[in-house]
């Protein structure tokens, strides 16, 4: 997979705009991503024709471990799920009983 495929190819002669690059909504365009272009410009042919594979095994790396910690911490993920619904139907109810009391201290209007 190219990062940069034919459709977002930059050229020279495409804009003159020093910031045409992010104005095009390039990928890898932005500032959080300049360490990263700059490694790649770094590379050698060779290294960039590998570039592809080794982001896809990290990619599965971070995806499993991921998974991982979802797993690990399943028990986690119930208990505050449980905890929010708690809290939510407390919060409906408190609110609830506070509008009754409104109602309540309100005198009708005649």
């Amino acid at each position: 997979m190219d990062l940069l495929d034919a459709r977002h190819r930059h050229t020279p002669d495409s804009s003159s705009s020093p910031h045409a690059a992010s104005d095009m909504g390039l990928p890898l365009a932005g500032a959080a991503y300049q360490p990263y272009v700059s490694e790649l410009l770094s590379f050698s042919i060779e290294r960039l024709h590998k570039e592809p594979e080794l982001l896809r095994v990290d990619a599965e790396r971070v995806r499993r471990q991921m998974q991982e910690v979802a797993v690990e911490n399943y028990g986690a993920f119930i208990a505050a799920s449980e905890a929010l619904s708690f809290v939510r139907a407390q919060l409906e109810s408190f609110d609830g009983h506070l509008e009754a009391m409104v109602m309540r201290s309100i005198p009708p209007c005649s």
